[in-house]
C-alpha cells in the first residue's frame, strides 16, 4: 500500500520538528517524503500558508520564546 498524501505530510511536519535545530532542505525533505523536489516546492505554501524558509524561521522563533517564558 502507498503512503497517502496526509501521511506524506505527517513525515514531513514530523521531520521538520525533529530537525528544527539543523539545517533543512527542500532536497532532504523532498528525499524523506518521497515526493519529488517540486512537487513539495508547490504543495508546501499550500498546506503551511507560508513558505518553506518563513515557516522554518517562524517555528525556531516560537521555540525560542517558549525558552525565554519556561526560564
Amino acid at each position: 500500500m502507498a503512503i497517502d498524501f496526509y501521511d506524506r505530510l505527517n513525515l514531513l511536519t514530523s521531520y521538520i520538528e525533529q530537525h528544527l535545530d539543523d539545517e533543512i532542505d527542500y532536497a532532504q525533505l523532498a528525499h524523506f517524503t518521497g515526493l519529488s523536489l517540486g512537487t513539495l516546492r508547490r504543495l508546501f505554501p499550500l498546506f503551511s500558508g507560508m513558505n518553506f524558509s518563513e515557516y522554518l524561521r517562524k517555528r525556531r522563533l516560537s521555540l525560542a520564546a517558549k525558552d525565554l517564558v519556561q526560564g
